[in-house]
């Protein structure tokens, strides 16, 4: 018996409306995904924000120590005032007392001579005084030593006093150095505990979000595989799997009378390839059937209901299958890593509650409704997009992320 245009059309969106349910599932996977990565992103950048904390506080422990050093140095060496040099202050003054000793002699005759010589209306010359001269000599001599020796010493103290000040500042400006250092210590210190604390917390939370991963993963690959395998079994006979990324274009040509048969609307799909435009004749066309679906979906209403239950009963069908690969459900679990067996210690319970999920969610999307909303929701996307998405959890493999 010949299947009718109408028919045929019905059949497609059924297709189409049957891969979008599949996208939909695997955009519940995505966002699962998602969030385990975020978290495991945030746990990264806590653990290397807590390495910085960990350098930055070794180098902070370290610049006490050097400072500490640095003190204890100052300290034990605060020293003695500079001694005077005997010898050096003697030869200062018998210098000044050469010299300055023997002009000033010489000028104490000369004006001793003078005063005499006036008095006595005579000049006069004193040269047994004269031959003392160096009497002046020792005296500025020992005059010269004794105020060079208080002199220099007197500089020496102050010196010292003023080289305890300066180590006294420099130790000062150490210990507020120090403080400022302890201070900044105890704050990273305080930060590595909430690094820890903020840790435990992600864990748990990473330990959940694999547990949620795990459950919409089994559930979304499962009604996807079954509703996959019903649609398959239901349409194939309609358009072979290996064309349901062009069926875009075909549901275009066939809609719009530019092919008048399936395999008419296949070769032209076909010449597409050939010319290297089949990507953009599929988007082109999804933009149309885009602009058209609700006009489409009125015309074709009663008779892609009809197509909607009979996938539906296919599915019903498919019971056995589904229940024997549900049972494998319990063993993903069990691969689940210490922390998350922790966090879900009943992984019997658990693997029943998948079990009955699973079902639940193989019911709602092979419902009339289900199927048109996934149609209408997914209409943007294109064709080729729409498979990608069927084929990811057709095989699956977990990001390495997670």
């Amino acid at each position: 018996m010949e299947i009718s245009k109408k028919e045929i059309l019905a059949k497609l969106y059924c297709i189409k409306a049957g891969l979008s349910a599949i996208s939909l599932e695997k955009d519940k996977l995505s966002q699962e995904e998602s969030n385990c990565a975020k978290i495991h992103q945030e746990m990264d950048d806590n653990q290397k924000k807590k390495k910085i904390a960990i350098d930055s506080l070794n180098k902070v422990e370290q610049d006490i120590k050097i400072k500490e050093k640095t003190i204890t140095g100052i300290e034990s060496n605060q020293g003695v005032p500079e001694k005077v040099n005997i010898g050096h202050a003697i030869g200062i003054g018998a210098g000044i007392g050469i010299i300055g000793g023997g002009i000033g002699w010489v000028v104490f005759v000369f004006i001793y001579d003078l005063i005499h010589s006036m008095k006595n209306n005579q000049n006069q010359f004193s040269g047994n005084l004269m031959g003392k001269i160096w009497i002046g000599m020792l005296v500025v001599w020992f005059i010269s030593t004794i105020v060079y020796y208080f002199v220099e010493k007197h500089k020496n103290l102050k010196n010292y006093k003023k080289s305890l000040a300066d180590k006294k500042a420099s130790v000062n400006k150490e210990n507020s150095a120090i403080a400022s250092l302890k201070k900044n210590q105890n704050n990273i210190q305080q930060n590595l505990s909430s690094f820890d604390q903020t840790n435990e917390r992600l864990n748990a939370k990473h330990a959940n979000a694999l547990v949620n991963y795990l459950k919409v993963k089994n559930i979304t690959i499962e009604s996807s595989k079954t509703l996959y395998d019903a649609l398959i079994t239901e349409f194939s006979s309609v358009l072979d799997p290996r064309d349901w990324a062009n069926i875009d274009l075909i549901i275009f040509y066939y809609e719009t009378g530019r092919a008048d048969t399936l395999k008419e609307a296949l070769q032209q799909v076909d010449r597409q390839r050939q010319n290297e435009a089949l990507i953009k004749a599929i988007k082109d066309a999804s933009n149309q059937i885009s602009s058209t679906i609700q006009r489409s979906l009125d015309q074709l209403q009663s008779t892609m209901i009809h197509c909607y239950q009979d996938l539906s009963l296919q599915l019903k069908n498919q019971h056995a299958q589904v229940m024997q690969r549900l049972s494998r459900i319990q063993s993903d679990f069990h691969s689940l890593n210490e922390s998350v067996k922790k966090a879900n210690a009943s992984i019997q319970n658990l693997s029943k509650t998948i079990e009955k999920s699973a079902l639940e969610s193989i019911e709602t999307i092979s419902s009339n409704e289900y199927l048109q909303h996934a149609l209408l929701e997914k209409i943007n996307v294109n064709s080729v997009a729409l498979v990608d998405d069927v084929n990811y959890l057709l095989f699956y493999k977990k990001p390495n992320i997670l």
